[in-house]
């Protein structure tokens, strides 16, 4: 196997903010993640929908059968739980100690999204694609601890073709 078959995103965590974005054209980064869509189906990445994706989607509307169909929908499973379970002990500990990134977000999501990051590193995904810009800090807190392993892609920056096929930034 060549290094650049070792770095080429093979899987990508899709979250409920990267759909809703793809889905709906009037939003500020629809072309971005439609970009990013376009680029990994002839790719034959896996694109993962969390189960609970799927719930924070679903209070809206439906996903499309354009969209689903290029989608494995991931369920929350054991692993996930205790690899969630590992992360918020440690958002824990960090909060007592005051080290824990201040996010500004009471919303209940926060909870949603560590169960997401358990998910993204639990099956081995390069990258968790979102427009949440609150996020990458919360990410870098758990890259720092060893607890996870992968990067965010962040709708919010313009389509960068290098950060779509290895999961690395390279140069704009």
């Amino acid at each position: 196997m060549s290094s650049t078959d070792e770095r080429r995103v093979k899987s990508v965590l899709l979250d409920t903010s990267f759909l809703i974005t793809l889905h709906d054209k009037t939003r500020a980064n629809h072309e971005t993640a439609a970009r990013y869509f376009q680029h990994w189906i002839p790719r034959k990445v896996t694109l993962y929908a969390s189960t609970i994706v799927v719930a924070e989607y679903s209070a809206k509307g439906e996903i499309s059968e354009v969209i689903l169909r290029h989608l494995h929908v991931l369920p929350f499973n054991y692993s996930h739980a205790v690899r969630a379970g590992q992360l918020v002990a440690m958002q824990l500990s960090a909060k007592e100690s005051l080290t824990f990134p201040k996010t500004d977000d009471p919303r209940d999501a926060v909870k949603d999204d560590i169960k997401l990051f358990a998910q993204t590193h639990v099956t081995k995904s390069t990258l968790l694609a979102t427009d949440d810009q609150k996020m990458p800090k919360l990410v870098d807190f758990f890259r720092l601890q060893k607890l996870v392993d992968f990067s965010i892609l962040p709708l919010w920056l313009p389509f960068n073709h290098s950060m779509a096929s290895t999961g690395e930034r390279g140069l704009f």
